[in-house]
């Protein structure tokens, strides 16, 4: 996936060459995804998060979440990142309400 965003340097800014020295290499965003579909750019990457936008959203709440109590998490936990996620999309899925509903999770309350 990090193919997609090769294309911006440390900084931000995007760039189509490798900043070499000797030699200016092109820089090749494309990628093959696991199910077969290829992207070419971060455009395409883009859309192809869209399309998955739950499943984002799911990675994005168990990686707070593990962040935040120090563990990774478990089968046991899929109940409260369900909840956590179902009163995200009540709200609007912004990422301060996904803040704020990690750290008032039973997950985290209870770590």
């Amino acid at each position: 996936m990090g193919c997609a965003l090769e294309a911006f340097d440390p900084i931000g800014r995007i760039r189509t060459r490798y900043p070499d020295q000797d030699r200016k290499l092109s820089i090749d965003t494309s990628a093959v995804l696991a199910d077969g579909r290829k992207i070419s750019d971060i455009v395409e990457f883009k859309q192809m998060l869209l399309e998955r936008e739950e499943l984002v959203y799911r990675c994005l709440a168990k990686k707070m979440l593990s962040y935040a109590t120090g563990r990774m998490m478990e089968i046991g936990d899929r109940g409260e990142i369900d909840r956590v996620l179902a009163e995200l999309a009540k709200k609007g899925r912004g990422l301060r309400d996904l803040v704020k509903l990690v750290v008032q999770s039973d997950i985290f309350t209870n770590k």
